[in-house]
């Protein structure tokens, strides 16, 4: 008899949110800090074209809240790039499952340069941030690089389904 542990994909998708939040606010170096991967955003963009039924965008603009309070920033920043994210993927979900993983790894470079795009214009306008060049958008290199890796990752937390 195999012992099979079972998992409600709300708390396996919960806790993926958690860690992706924590992991955007560990402090690094000053010559790491813009590379670090933009884990929130990606974990969005997968769980919105893996799921779109169950993660949406009242799911982005939540945890885009949530993300604020822990950066600290003003309510809404993360919460209004988050939602034009999970919009996207939402939107574009069944061509974005149907693309190669490199095809899929240059989408996601290009949504998340255009989030993190909208998030440096955002701060620059309400005074939290001064415009330092475009050293912001290697956040979207490096998340690009990574997204085969979350992609074979989180395919472990997926609800399987019977055929």
């Amino acid at each position: 008899m195999k012992l099979r542990l079972t998992v409600s994909p709300y708390f396996s998708g919960l806790c993926v949110f958690v860690v992706a939040s924590v992991l955007a606010i560990i402090p690094l170096p000053l010559w790491v800090v813009n590379l670090r991967p933009e884990f929130v955003p990606m974990v969005v963009i997968y769980w919105v074209s893996a799921s779109p039924s169950r993660v949406g965008v009242g799911t982005a603009w939540f945890l885009g809240l949530f993300l604020d309070v822990l950066e600290g920033s003003v309510l809404g920043i993360n919460g209004l790039g988050l939602v034009l994210v999970a919009y996207f993927a939402s939107s574009q979900h069944r061509r974005f499952r149907m693309l190669r993983p490199l095809q899929q790894a240059c989408t996601v470079v290009i949504v998340i340069a255009l989030y993190l795009t909208l998030l440096q214009w955002l701060r620059v306008i309400n005074g939290e941030s001064i415009y330092n060049g475009f050293s912001y958008l290697f956040g979207s290199l490096t998340s690009g690089l990574l997204w085969p890796l979350f992609v074979y990752l989180f395919s472990f937390t997926r609800p399987r389904t019977a055929r």
